[in-house]
């Protein structure tokens, strides 16, 4: 039988994208939000949105400083049938769907910890470094077929080559001709999955352009990219995405689901926005504008879900040039939103919106 409750929502980003492929950026949300919903749905929508080369995560990822794919990712799982929580991270993935790897390795990891792990008295691991993927299929008895396929696309490996060698020469300027790396920025994807027992969120990203091998993003940190909170017959759950370093130092999903269940409000959307601009104050912010000024660069979409009425409201907002999403409702057509920010306020002001569900 259909849950009536289905939601689904995805995000490829908040960063700058191209308008020249909005078409694009719209068969691939309108596709991802398509899955059927028999399937279990985050590995379905994980494999659309992660082997396009339109994301930043798993195929066509950005190349690290030695030229390699190296994803971050992590889910939440609540139960709200039985109040219980699972979550996941795991970093160092060199694989085409880093989502679906992630809840794959986590099986895995929940099979190994429920036999004789369990009666030493050893808890299962939060975090996990894909590296070790090997020792755990062999703890686990898992034979897994290899995976020969590159994640390397043509356009990540013209751009390595291309300014390899400018980003460790002795160079105060950028070349002028950088647009492809400064002016086209796809970040942390997202997906969020609501039913009538159980909330699903879950994030992955293949990070920033020439990043240092072994940095971990916002999507490989617990509450950064991604966080949930019930009190009170309310639940949020919270999707964040653009400059890494800053949504980590904020906590800012889980900042934000925290403020929302404790604090109601008539004003979600202006309420957003005060969290994150309070949050910017409290910690040392690492983007900046074109003029080197220091600015909030980063998107939210928070579900608020009263439990008691079934009621559901998104809203969102974004200080980045671009923030694309969409959400379905069970049987109801897609709602593609390609949001946009005027250059010139980028990093000062937030667009925002929201949406009863």
């Amino acid at each position: 039988m259909e849950d009536q409750n289905n939601l689904v929502i995805v995000h490829i980003g908040a960063g700058n994208h191209s308008l020249l492929k909005n078409e694009k950026y719209k068969r691939l949300i309108k596709g991802a939000l398509l899955v059927d919903e028999s399937e279990s749905v985050l590995p379905e929508v994980s494999k659309k949105l992660e082997k396009s080369v339109l994301t930043n995560t798993g195929y066509g990822s950005s190349l690290n400083l030695v030229g390699a794919v190296q994803c971050d990712a992590s889910f939440i799982s609540y139960d709200r049938q039985h109040n219980d929580t699972h979550v996941g991270v795991m970093y160092n993935i060199a694989k085409k769907y880093p989502i679906t790897e992630t809840l794959k390795c986590f099986e895995q990891l929940n099979r190994l910890y429920s036999t004789g792990f369990k009666s030493f008295g050893l808890s299962r691991p939060l975090m996990f470094d894909h590296g070790q993927k090997p020792l755990l299929d062999e703890l686990t008895n898992t034979k897994e077929k290899v995976d020969t396929n590159t994640l390397i696309s043509p356009r990540s490996q013209k751009i390595y080559d291309t300014y390899k060698d400018t980003l460790v020469g002795d160079y105060n300027q950028p070349p002028n001709d950088i647009y492809c790396i400064r002016n086209e920025i796809q970040d942390t994807i997202g997906i969020m999955h609501i039913d009538s027992r159980t909330t699903e969120i879950a994030t992955s990203s293949g990070g920033n352009f020439f990043k240092f091998p072994g940095r971990i993003g916002c999507a490989g940190v617990l509450g950064a990219a991604i966080g949930h909170r019930t009190k009170n017959g309310i639940s949020a759950s919270c999707m964040c995405s653009g400059n890494g370093e800053d949504i980590i130092m904020m906590n800012a999903a889980s900042r934000i689901a925290d403020h929302i269940v404790n604090n109601s409000s008539a004003d979600y959307c202006d309420e957003l926005v005060d969290i994150i601009q309070q949050a910017s104050i409290d910690v040392p912010l690492t983007a900046v504008d074109k003029y080197n000024n220091t600015v909030i660069y980063m998107g939210a979409i928070c579900v608020i879900h009263d439990l008691n009425s079934g009621s559901k409201r998104l809203v969102y907002c974004h200080s980045t040039e671009s923030f694309y999403f969409g959400f379905r409702s069970h049987n109801n057509k897609p709602e593609l939103i390609l949001s946009r920010l005027d250059s010139d306020r980028v990093g000062q002001v937030f667009a925002r919106g929201e949406f009863k569900i």
